[in-house]
């Protein structure tokens, strides 16, 4: 297992208790949806709580997936995102599992992400999950983002420009920046004004100052 960034997944390490606790919860039909009336609830999110906090580290605050944001977000924008889905009969024991669990928005995984293992190269072959080739896209914990597609990203004063550029020779790159559809959070809000200034000097100064009044007077 390639491990991509730090701290370490090995570092992330359970007491007796939590174990005890994701023992319980893996004996049941959704380990990960533990309900509010259930004793465990309060262990349960504590837990969840360590996860995302631990991959937020990974990651410097950012969607696995695109990059975006996600430092003081809450859960109303963070995803704790499981790589191969829980809902499959066959992935439901990997549910706290710490290599197939990561961080993202909420735009990447529920719009584009959701329950699908089209990504995944070898369904059958329990080792290769632990191998950065066993899946089309860029893998959360085991491949560099940066490595595959570079991501730049500038605000000012109401400008925003945002670019992803995918490496050259990079499969996983093109397929990634496909299956989230990167393009269309590319913004290139510096040429837009641009646009904008330029317009406005071949209108003129008559132009500009006919337009002025209408603003001014409604019309």
């Amino acid at each position: 297992m390639n491990d991509a960034y730090t701290p370490a997944l090995n570092d992330f390490a359970l007491t007796a208790a939590e174990t005890g606790v994701i023992t319980s919860m893996l004996a049941t039909a959704k380990p990960w949806d533990c309900k509010k009336s259930d004793p465990l609830y309060t262990a349960v999110q504590a837990i969840k709580k360590r996860i995302e906090e631990f991959h937020l580290k990974r990651h410097n605050d950012q969607c696995c997936y695109c990059r975006r944001y996600l430092g003081g977000a809450g859960h109303f924008m963070i995803d704790r995102e499981h790589v191969l889905p829980k809902s499959k009969p066959a992935y439901l024991p990997l549910s706290f599992t710490i290599w197939n669990l990561g961080v993202s928005c909420k735009r990447c995984n529920m719009q584009y992400k959701k329950e699908r293992v089209d990504f995944v190269v070898d369904d059958t072959n329990v080792a290769a999950r632990l191998l950065s080739t066993n899946y089309l896209l860029i893998h959360p914990n085991f491949d560099k983002y940066q490595d595959h597609i570079g991501h730049s990203l500038n605000q000012e004063d109401g400008i925003t420009v945002q670019k992803f550029t995918t490496r050259a020779g990079s499969d996983k790159a093109e397929y990634t920046y496909t299956f989230f559809d990167l393009r269309g959070l590319e913004i290139d809000g510096f040429d837009d004004a641009q646009g904008a200034m330029e317009n406005e000097e071949i209108l003129g100064e008559g132009a500009l100052e006919a337009r002025a009044l209408a603003e001014q007077f409604g019309q």
